[in-house]
């Protein structure tokens, strides 16, 4: 008697403790086991790494259909496989690529004369804040395979202040619907929280949570979800806010006692809300949940904070905090890891924020590299840099938990004319899944770290191929606009790659 012959709760269960790869292989070579996965959720739910499955934007898992999840599932794993076939002796190649042409859109000033920094990337959510322009630009993109290469929407959030740096965070709405963007005005310290509709109905439409008249530093971070914005002032100082109840204080992080001793840790932490040498706040997506992270001479240490419920009623467009209470706030646990010591090497890290590995599993992720800061001369004009990435993933749920860690490690050769340029191309990730780089030159090889993703290929460092088209527009933009900073974002969900040109945005499929 066939499988299929038998009740589908028990064809289900034949299907326990495959991979996400091998339902999606079964579906694929039998019809009958395809309608059977088509139809129960179960299937793919019940695959060992579920947790691989990326839930689109503003849902959740369990209230996808089974055809839905499938289509997610095929995806992802055919997108692994296909960013994991790479190795050392040969190029990933774009298998599809568009023009966007942003000097169509009515921006002020124009697209070519203001690079973009400061990026979100969300699906097909692009946001950005322009060089010398107060204000900040969110594109909705339309597939690479999708017919016209133009934007489907786009709107631009200019600032009140607008001879001012603005520091800028983004986040998504828990339903998808909405991008809220958290900005403080560096000169005025006013902190606002807008939010800008994703419908494509409305498209644009903004509303203004907060504005508020914060602390005179010029030291704080800044950290945005839904419902919460925060600013860390001094080493134990956090303002939250609850921007949709309009409730909020000020609160006095209680001192702890270091729990782990170690050595020396030296590093400079690449997180683009930070401004000076304080601490960072990172938001638990969907929970009255936070974590304070610190970085000192032990290494670093993080504070899970249990958001209160108690906070007082504010005013959303009051004049300031200067008359509100400190309060103290005691941290649900704390944890310290002390990252591996690596004489001879700069280590830089990067904040991923939380990584679901199950229903009730989440789990930090702290990114690390090291780029040695000496290197040995290897052929004639040559430099040999050895460059590890690192990502350390911790289970706050445990105080007993031991960081998990895994190493990728790349020799990089420069040329002499490079070497000079190097601390210009820092990678850095600017989420959990996208990843930034600058190009100074146009021979500088676009190598990204490409990390386990549930998927069990292990994580190596990926090799981009670049069409010899692009390589000469990059060519040309470095002799027309010297002032331009060529930046690729890639998305490590999708396998795009999208690059700023002055001319307009590439988005290439790998």
């Amino acid at each position: 008697m066939g499988i299929l012959t038998l009740p589908a709760e028990l064809s289900l269960e034949c299907l326990n403790g495959l991979s996400i790869q091998d339902v999606v292989n079964v579906a694929q070579t039998c019809s009958g086991f395809r309608s059977l996965v088509l139809s129960n959720r179960l299937a793919l739910l019940n695959t060992y790494n579920s947790h691989a499955i990326a839930a689109p934007r503003g849902s959740i898992i369990a209230d996808i259909s089974s055809q839905c999840l499938y289509k997610i599932a095929a995806k992802s794993a055919a997108v692994s496989k296909r960013l994991h076939s790479n190795s050392s002796q040969r190029r990933l190649v774009s298998t599809n690529q568009s023009l966007y042409d942003m000097s169509s859109l009515s921006l002020n000033p124009p697209w070519g004369d203001s690079s973009p920094l400061f990026f979100f990337l969300c699906e097909n959510i692009l946001a950005f804040q322009r060089a010398r322009s107060a204000s900040v630009v969110v594109l909705k993109c339309s597939p690479c395979d999708s017919g016209p290469s133009t934007w489907h929407r786009w709107t631009e959030l200019d600032f009140e202040e607008e001879l001012t740096h603005h520091n800028v965070q983004y986040s998504i709405s828990q339903d998808g619907h909405s991008l809220i963007i958290a900005s403080v005005a560096c000169a005025s310290m006013h902190l606002s929280v807008d939010e800008i509709c994703l419908r494509d109905e409305n498209f644009g439409r903004r509303k203004t949570h907060l504005k508020l008249l914060t602390q005179d530093t010029h030291r704080f971070s800044l950290a945005v979800g839904d419902p919460y914005v925060a600013m860390v002032f001094t080493e134990r100082q956090i303002l939250i806010i609850n921007w949709r109840a309009c409730v909020g204080a000020i609160y006095e992080l209680e001192h702890p006692d270091w729990i782990n001793d170690g050595p020396v840790l030296q590093g400079n932490l690449i997180n683009e809300h930070v401004i000076g040498d304080v601490d960072s706040i990172v938001f638990r997506p969907g929970e009255h949940v936070a974590v304070s992270v610190s970085l000192n001479p032990r290494g670093i240490t993080l504070h899970t904070i249990d958001i209160p419920s108690d906070m007082p009623d504010i005013q959303s467009f009051s004049t300031g905090i200067s008359g509100w209470t400190i309060r103290v706030l005691s941290a649900r646990s704390q944890f310290t890891h002390n990252f591996p010591y690596s004489n001879g090497f700069e280590k830089t890290f990067s904040l991923l924020g939380f990584r679901s590995r199950s229903a009730s599993s989440w789990i930090f992720d702290i990114a690390t590299e090291d780029v040695d800061h000496n290197p040995d001369p290897g052929t004639l004009c040559q430099w040999n840099r050895k460059v590890i990435s690192s990502r350390h993933s911790i289970d706050l749920s445990t105080r007993c938990s031991k960081p998990e860690r895994e190493s990728l490690v790349r020799l990089l050769k420069l040329s002499e004319a490079c070497e000079e340029e190097f601390d210009c191309i820092r990678r850095s990730w600017i989420s959990g899944t996208a990843f930034q780089i600058v190009l100074p030159l146009d021979r500088f090889p676009i190598l990204l770290p490409m990390f386990e993703d549930g998927h069990g290929r292990g994580g190596s460092f990926i090799h981009l191929d670049i069409p010899a088209s692009l390589k000469n527009s990059v060519h040309q933009a470095k002799e027309v606009w010297k002032w331009w900073y060529i930046t690729c974002l890639f998305d490590t969900l999708t396998g795009k790659l999208y690059v700023f040109f002055p001319t307009g945005i590439h988005v290439l499929q790998y």
